[in-house]
């Protein structure tokens, strides 16, 4: 069921773009420590959706898009 969603370019440097099923609902990105850095509500589902993330340090990030959380790696 996690296949459904995509996170590309991974690793990535300026943006990442999340493709395939995304259910309406809240688009959150957070550090290996829980904190939230950024999210997004999502009203209606969609097909692809790009976030900014040129202010983010290198690292590894969770990305939670409903109940599926995929690793988001930026170098």
């Amino acid at each position: 069921m996690n296949d459904r969603i995509t996170v590309h370019p991974n690793p990535a440097t300026d943006r990442i773009t999340v493709s395939g099923n995304i259910p309406s609902g809240e688009l959150l990105l957070f550090d290996l420590n829980g904190k939230l850095l950024w999210q997004k509500k999502n009203d209606t589902a969609q097909n692809n959706m790009v976030i900014d993330i040129t202010g983010l340090s290198s690292g590894v990030y969770l990305l939670s898009v409903g109940s599926i959380m995929k690793k988001a790696i930026i170098r």
